[in-house]
């Protein structure tokens, strides 16, 4: 079990709210928030704004989301033949990119977060640190623009990778489940408490790079800080 989910704080812990609020379809009040120092906390939240009892679906998430992500990605690939227990590497002929959009068009749903290549990330990083280098030794400002206008190219054709954690397209359909549950309950999915814990471990493993087995109520978001010597 993790006690911590390892936030640093600088803007992490915002970064988590914000997927949470996508993931779920509601606004967390700031006021609230302030007080939330384990993911209980926030799951209290979270449950304090879920659909009233008369008005929740009782379809199974997961079941329409199967559906869903198989109906979109045979629109890319029909030859495929899909089942959950479907090893995650019958989707390797398939653009990741191009999966990702098929995913956003399939109702709303939200793809997990794209794992860039080291090429990637680099040119994220260019993006910021190559302009400001030039400008920095003098060069004209064209120049800066150019060297981001690079950086954006050479992310654009950058590949991008599943999470490395998918085994099968069963674990694909539950974390696109997780972080799409407030749009299949929109849609008549079943959206209680449990299915919400789940959701909120899956979103919260995302961000602390962990299985969402690990998370528990009493998990602190943000790392402890260390008592000064």
């Amino acid at each position: 079990m993790r006690t911590s989910l390892g936030l640093a704080g600088d803007l992490d812990d915002v970064e988590l709210v914000e997927d949470i609020e996508r993931a779920f379809d509601i606004q967390l009040a700031d006021d609230q928030l302030k007080h939330c120092k384990t993911v209980g906390d926030l799951f209290r939240l979270v449950v304090a704004r879920l659909p009233n009892e008369q008005d929740r679906g009782d379809r199974c998430a997961s079941a329409m989301c199967f559906y869903r992500l198989r109906r979109v990605v045979l629109t890319i690939a029909p030859h495929l033949e899909l089942r959950p227990s479907s090893p995650i590497e019958t989707l390797r002929s398939i653009s990741v990119r191009a999966l990702y959009r098929a995913i956003q068009r399939a109702d709303g749903l939200r793809p997990p977060a794209p794992y860039l290549s080291v090429w990637g990330g680099g040119s994220l990083l260019g993006a910021v640190v190559a302009p400001l280098a030039l400008l920095w030794m003098g060069a004209p400002w064209w120049a800066a623009g150019v060297a981001v206008l690079v950086s954006i190219v050479l992310y654009r054709v950058s590949p991008v990778r599943l999470p490395p954690a998918l085994g099968t397209f069963g674990d694909l359909v539950e974390l696109v489940t997780a972080r799409s549950i407030g749009t299949l309950a929109a849609h008549g999915a079943r959206l209680r408490p449990a299915e919400a814990w789940k959701a909120l471990q899956t979103v919260c493993a995302d961000h602390a790079v962990t299985t969402g087995g690990e998370i528990h109520e009493g998990t602190l978001i943000l790392q402890p800080r260390k008592a000064a010597a």
